[in-house]
């Protein structure tokens, strides 16, 4: 994720800066536990590397990484000296990253000096239907679209018609899907149904809802969706705000 989109004012209640001792205390938890850090390049997000946080020498201004090779990357990054993009799940919360990888001394590590945000915490990433607005959210497998009644970075939850329940029971995975919210589609390679849900407020008997998870979404394509759920959720805020 470049960070000049992070200053985009709709999005800018969400996504903090870290710098100094925040910073520090931020990469420490990393560190003390070994938080999974997925990099990527520019235009290549499908093609990500996987390193966990191993020290970080404060007076120097690094974070050291262990490089996790796999069989579809070499023994030795690609990524050296090049401008990488990083996101990190913590517990509460999303770090986002962008600066260079260096590697000397055969030990990779970034800089503090490379751009480092914090988002909103991830249990408020929730995005709530918002049908009374018009604010287009649907969810389409295959031929088939459904309103959604809630989504976040993670998963979603939508209606679909009763005759139809027994195609989703849980456990069942569904690939290709698209994620519409207002005017931007997110593509979802895959999902698998976690269980039918009960929503008090919907009226019409013939709905079901269901809730489902998210898999093998690209680190870009997630970045993106937090963006957006947050820009909506503000978005939202705003206009069911009563005018004085």
């Amino acid at each position: 994720m470049e960070a000049k989109k992070l200053k985009d004012p709709t999005t800018k209640y969400y996504f903090n800066k870290i710098t100094g001792e925040e910073l520090l205390d931020t990469l420490t938890k990393a560190v003390e536990n070994a938080v999974e850090m997925v990099l990527w390049l520019k235009n290549f997000e499908k093609e990500v590397q996987i390193y966990y946080p191993i020290g970080l020498d404060k007076k120097e201004g690094k974070l050291f990484l262990e490089y996790r090779p796999s069989l579809l990357n070499p023994m030795k990054s690609k990524f050296i000296n090049r401008q990488v993009f990083a996101k990190m799940n913590m517990e509460k919360y999303f770090i986002f990253a962008h600066g260079k990888l260096h590697f000397e001394e055969n030990t990779y590590f970034l800089n503090l000096s490379s751009v480092f945000f914090k988002s909103q915490q991830r249990e408020n990433l929730r995005l709530e239907s918002a049908a009374d607005l018009k604010i287009k959210m649907q969810i389409q497998i295959g031929e088939d679209s459904f309103e959604i009644n809630d989504a976040s970075a993670s998963g979603a939850s939508f209606f679909i018609p009763q005759e139809k329940l027994p195609d989703f029971t849980p456990g069942k995975t569904f690939s290709k899907i698209v994620l519409i919210l207002e005017n931007e589609s997110f593509k979802i390679p895959r999902l698998e149904v976690v269980n039918e849900i009960e929503v008090i407020n919907k009226t019409t008997s013939n709905l079901k809802c269901v809730a489902v998870k998210f898999i093998d979404i690209f680190p870009t394509e997630e970045t993106k969706l937090v963006v957006k759920i947050t820009s909506l959720i503000k978005k939202i805020a705003i206009l069911r705000t009563p005018k004085k």
